[in-house]
């Protein structure tokens, strides 16, 4: 450069002090936003610890439901575990066919006379709940 030429214009580099902190304003500004509706979502959902533990008791009384045996007479009668049909002969029930529901006295809760069947469960509703 010589004496008395005028001075070429410098590019611009980088970002200004400025510019940086409209920045940071408008993206504190954005993530407060986000923040309080993550908020408001996570206050109105539902518990997952509650939600985990009613999934857990419906997965055990599926396994319960489904460990029970199926038969066409009542599995205390002589011929359940070789019974073709429910129906009393030969082939069939000795002297009890199962039906739908539990028989008289079972209940599901009853160290005596539990639930033997998987007909037993039908209309079963869990109380409390």
């Amino acid at each position: 450069m010589r004496i008395g030429d005028r001075a070429a214009p410098r590019r611009a580099r980088g970002v200004s002090l400025i510019e940086l902190i409209v920045v940071i304003v408008i993206m504190s500004v954005c993530l407060v936003g986000i923040l309080s509706v993550l908020n408001v979502t996570v206050a109105r959902s539902a518990d997952p610890m509650i939600r985990k533990q009613v999934l857990s008791i419906a997965e055990a009384l599926l396994e319960e439901v489904e460990l029970m045996p199926f038969t066409y007479c009542d599995p205390d009668d002589a011929n359940a575990a070789t019974a073709q049909s429910a129906v009393i002969s030969a082939t069939g029930c000795a002297s009890t066919i199962e039906v739908i529901g539990p028989e008289a006295g079972e209940n599901r809760y009853s160290t005596t006379t539990p639930f033997d069947n998987v007909n037993d469960y039908d209309s079963f509703q869990m109380t409390g709940i």
